[in-house]
């Protein structure tokens, strides 16, 4: 009887119960739902001697395939799972954001308080009665709160949930003498210029009864963004009871938001692996730009190119060796720190942001960047 000899249905499903109830490891068997985690360490020789560890991913399997020479594991983070129905939920006049977003991942589950990390741009609902009562999922739930907190969600390579607004606390990263290549890019995937937004019942726009609808947009304010790539409009919002202003108000955020996905560098890095929504910067040629001249008389250097981590591709092989794929977000505003749905007017909302979460900011050691401030690169 080989390794491959098969078992009975019995054999299986008594063997995936004793997988599932075990903790930690499970001496390379592989089940379900299983937490899995990928780490690479990384040592250095000579002037940067020492080791180092990085977390490339932690979650769950999905599936898992052996060959005779393979095993292929197909696995996600939690919100992989968030395809799930809500409870519908009608919340009291008041609650905070902090307090919907925590009620409903204790209606998902398996979300510890210690992998929370929940500190939204905005912690008030313009609603009386904050609701979610269609039947939605829970990924579409987090969503619509998001957008009420003026804020983003995402699983990061812990596995830890962040809902906080698009800035950079989870560290800075300088990339430059770690280039396998770069650039500095112009294109528009994502991108949108022109912004609808609607207040009224959702079914009012879907029918055209755009009569009982109130109506703001937001375009680039500028002559020149339109004329050079046309008119590119984002899907219409529908905000119920939402008055003139608060549509407005979104509008012109969400505008931001789209705007950021004009102009992505795609980076590429050896030996590192920054996480999302931290903050990167490089300096193109690994900051030895060549020669003006062959004589070498005149040198010339390009500043440093900085954004947020917006995405990540981690390729480990025995081949290529250990390489990060980054898409770098380089739109922020002239504060250089926070971009996109909160955007801010002036650097009190910043500080604003950084004094309201003060207590929570301190006492997160997930959190690294416990103050705004500067790089230097």
């Amino acid at each position: 009887m080989g390794y491959f000899a098969p078992k009975t249905v019995e054999q299986l499903d008594k063997e995936q119960m004793e997988l599932l109830n075990t903790e930690g490891p499970v001496d390379f068997h592989l089940a379900p739902k299983k937490k899995v985690s990928l780490e690479v360490t990384v040592s250095g020789k000579g002037c940067e001697s020492g080791s180092r560890t990085i977390t490339i991913f932690s979650g769950e399997i999905q599936k898992a395939e052996a060959g005779e020479t393979h095993l292929k594991i197909e696995g996600s983070c939690t919100e992989g799972g968030m395809t799930a129905r809500i409870n519908p939920r009608i919340w009291a006049t008041g609650t905070p954001i902090v307090q919907i977003v925590n009620d409903l991942l204790d209606d998902f589950g398996g979300i510890p308080q210690s992998k929370r990390h929940i500190m939204p741009a905005k912690n008030t609902t313009d609603d009386v009665n904050p609701t979610l009562d269609k039947a939605i999922d829970f990924d579409t739930a987090l969503y619509t709160v998001s957008c009420w907190a003026e804020s983003i969600y995402y699983f990061d390579e812990f596995n830890d949930f962040w809902f906080v607004p698009a800035t950079n606390l989870r560290g800075f990263s300088n990339l430059t003498g770690s280039i396998l290549r770069s650039s500095d890019a112009s294109n528009m995937v994502g991108y949108c210029n022109h912004v609808d937004v609607y207040g009224g019942a959702p079914e009012d726009l879907w029918e055209g009864k755009t009569h009982a609808l109130i109506h703001a947009w937001a375009e680039p304010d500028n002559d020149w963004e339109i004329q050079s790539y046309g008119l590119l409009k984002a899907p219409p919002v529908v905000l119920p009871n939402a008055d003139q202003a608060k549509c407005q108000e979104v509008a012109d955020k969400l505008l931001e938001w789209y705007r950021q996905y004009k102009d992505v560098p795609v980076v590429k890095v050896v030996g590192k692996a920054p996480g999302l929504l931290s903050k990167v910067a490089y300096r193109p040629w690994n900051g030895q730009m060549p020669p003006i001249r062959c004589d070498g008389v005149e040198e010339a250097e390009m500043g440093a190119i900085m954004g947020l981590v917006t995405r990540r591709v981690v390729d480990i092989s025995a081949e290529g060796g250990f390489v990060a794929t980054l898409d770098v977000t380089t739109n922020f505003t002239g504060d250089g720190k926070i971009l996109g749905v909160n955007r801010p007017t002036s650097d009190d909302k910043i500080t604003n942001f950084y004094s309201e979460w003060r207590d929570a900011i301190d006492n997160d050691p997930a959190v690294v960047n416990k103050y705004p401030g500067v790089e230097f690169v």
